[in-house]
């Protein structure tokens, strides 16, 4: 499970062990020039090159001392002294860090409808348009080298680099820090198969530098409306980038062959394991408004419309990670599996 520093109880007891002298020994004065040594500073060397050192780079695409740590924020978990140490001692999923609880839109279309509802919101949406000039000063962007379109604000999606590029009058020191920047992309394999809840996780993160993706999610555990009755749905996450380029050809293939999980030839045994391996579902019911918490979430309510989804993005979140929705909404607050 993840975060992997407070759910240690699984690994061999010199592994675990070491993980924990170098958490409770570790330099805490130390002043962090780089992502690495802001590991070593909060998770120590064990809990480090087991698993975020070599996660990070598989990740990112280049060596975590070759990253700043500023980012980090509430990205990376900052787990407390007695999770570290309880996560050790037994195998506890633990609600730590952002994602620790996340929702998730049911009915037709699955995470699509928050496409919908904010294209219900913003009006007429234009595809196929690319920008190719942008004009601070005087509030217009060219898009295909053809037309203009004045705005108020702008909020652009455009890699960094390239949005310098087609920026007019950007001083040259700015134009050749923004060439320097480095990013990673991301390609998603979706693979459909055809039998029911494959794992009873939502997501599951690889450091090995020998398996193709980083991480792999089970979107058909999220809601039962992704994909058709009696079937399940995997999402594999391979990162690239120019110093890493992605090997196209075949990739499918690989990620089918390395998702391809063998079971035991014992029904029975295969079920308890995922059984035992599920968190149970507690049912929260409100006015108006129904949540589940935990996994596997029962499908229950009306599906969410672009209406509702639309209020959805209006609203507060509320504690614990639910937000409200329009009348008849219901999404799934589900816990973190793995």
């Amino acid at each position: 499970p993840y975060p992997f520093q407070v759910n240690t109880a699984g690994l061999p007891l010199a592994l675990r062990a070491r993980c924990l002298w170098d958490y409770l020994r570790r330099d805490r004065t130390l002043e962090p020039r780089n992502y690495e040594e802001w590991m070593y500073k909060h998770i120590g060397r064990g809990f480090a090159e087991t698993f975020l050192i070599p996660y990070s780079e598989k990740f990112w695409t280049v060596h975590p001392r070759e990253m700043t740590f500023d980012w980090t924020g509430n990205r990376v978990p900052h787990p407390s002294r007695w999770q570290v140490l309880r996560g050790a001692l037994w195998a506890k999923r633990t609600a730590v860090g952002s994602n620790a609880t996340f929702m998730y839109p049911e009915g037709p279309g699955g995470y699509d409808g928050f496409v919908r509802a904010a294209a219900h919101r913003a009006g007429p949406v234009h595809l196929e348009q690319r920008a190719t000039h942008v004009d601070p000063v005087r509030r217009r962007v060219r898009f295909n080298d053809a037309y203009d379109v004045e705005y108020d604000k702008l909020i652009s999606t455009i890699p960094m680099p390239d949005l310098v590029a087609i920026c007019a009058d950007v001083p040259g020191e700015v134009r050749e820090a923004a060439a320097l920047l480095r990013a990673n992309s991301i390609m998603v394999v979706n693979i459909g198969v055809d039998r029911p809840q494959l794992r009873p996780y939502h997501w599951v993160h690889f450091p090995e530098p020998d398996v193709s993706f980083f991480r792999i999610s089970y979107p058909s555990n999220f809601s039962d409306d992704v994909c058709p009755p009696g079937c399940s749905s995997i999402s594999a996450e391979v990162s690239f980038s120019a110093t890493r380029p992605l090997q196209r050809e075949g990739l499918v293939e690989r990620v089918i062959a390395e998702t391809d999980e063998p079971e035991s030839g014992d029904p029975d045994a295969d079920r308890a394991e995922d059984e035992e391996r599920a968190t149970p579902a507690e049912e929260i019911d409100e006015p108006d408004h129904q949540w589940q918490r935990g996994r596997p979430a029962e499908p229950r309510g009306r599906e969410v419309d672009p209406r509702d989804q639309a209020a959805l993005l209006d609203r507060e979140p509320r504690e614990g990670g639910a937000g409200e929705a329009g009348e008849g909404a219901r999404l799934a607050d589900a816990k973190q599996e793995a």
